[in-house]
């Protein structure tokens, strides 16, 4: 399992309203989790299920907070929007947890090491990092993911299940 140096997580209402916004926003168009056993892993990680796999909370955390309305993300939002009249409102918080989602990929080697939950990470980190959409990046990764042991479960597409 990737154990990167555990970093510090936001307070339990940002990553619960991160995570929430993450399956109410993105998962319906990029339906790459199990919404109810990814939330028990990630409120009870010390629970039957395991800890959730840590590339994938860092790619949700920075979907989430891509379109969160959070009180904190739209401070950040705000503040660093000071001057900028009429462009697009930004945020340094968002930034940041995109590219500690890519760090903590590299560390865990989701790029390097073939596995279900890493097809899932880089699907998941090629959209959020301004990829192509879905539908014209993901056929290599899927073809690449074929040769993989699935013993473990699927992967749910937008046209069904890839097996």
């Amino acid at each position: 399992m990737c154990e990167p140096n555990r970093p510090q997580l936001p307070t339990h209402s940002l990553a619960s309203d991160l995570v929430e916004t993450y399956f109410q926003i993105v998962h319906i168009r990029l339906p790459l989790l199990d919404p109810g056993l990814f939330r028990r892993k990630f409120h009870n990680p010390d629970g039957p299920d395991g800890p959730p796999f840590l590339p994938i909370v860092a790619c949700v955390l920075a979907w989430g907070a891509k379109f969160s309305e959070h009180s904190v993300i739209h401070r950040d939002r705000d503040e660093c929007s000071i001057g900028l009249l009429g462009e697009r409102r930004r945020s340094r918080l968002i930034q940041m947890v995109a590219v500690r989602a890519q760090q903590v990929a590299e560390i865990c080697k989701v790029y390097r090491v073939p596995s279900l939950e890493n097809v899932q990470a880089c699907l998941m980190l090629n959209v959020l990092e301004g990829g192509e959409s879905w539908h014209t990046t993901s056929f290599g990764v899927l073809t690449e993911a074929d040769s993989l042991d699935n013993s473990s479960g699927n992967i749910n597409v937008p046209n069904g299940t890839f097996r």
